[in-house]
């Protein structure tokens, strides 16, 4: 009679595998992360308009954190939009606050207000810049997170 549990060589083998497998990975996580995390007279800093930045974290949020930047940054993902088309598919936001984020998002580079027209009313168009586009994988996987919980 075969004692249990019975493993045969081969299930033995891809544990030993799987396991060896796992454990690069996480030894590479591992030396990224601690590259990330030394103290900051090791690890090179980050200026950013005049300010200097010890954690790349600190710096993303900086630009994009907020309730409602990545939410904008987001609808402009998909396609340029007029500030009532924001404010529609946006209806929480209001037209003071919308108006200021917009004008942050422009300060720190990663929209562009183009105006059309000389007098009222104005056509204005908000699209991302590089800079912004370049935020697309992170709001996209983000995204992708909010649905799963």
């Amino acid at each position: 009679m075969i004692p249990f549990p019975f493993f045969t060589i081969k299930m033995i083998v891809s544990i030993i595998s799987l396991l060896l497998n796992n454990f690069i990975a996480i030894s590479i996580k591992l030396d990224s992360l601690e590259y990330v995390m030394q103290t900051d007279k090791q690890r090179p800093s980050k200026r950013y308009k005049n300010k200097i930045y010890y954690c790349p974290i600190s710096l993303a949020m900086d630009l994009i954190g907020g309730r409602w930047k990545g939410v904008i940054l987001y609808y402009l993902l998909l396609s340029e939009k007029r500030f009532c088309e924001l404010k529609t598919v946006i209806p929480e936001i209001t037209d003071m606050t919308l108006s200021i984020q917009l004008k942050k998002l422009e300060d720190d580079g990663l929209i562009t207000r183009t105006v059309f027209g000389d007098k009222p009313p104005l056509k204005v168009i908000y699209k991302l810049t590089p800079l912004g586009e370049r935020l697309g994988p992170a709001l996209e996987q983000l995204s992708v997170w909010g649905l799963t919980i």
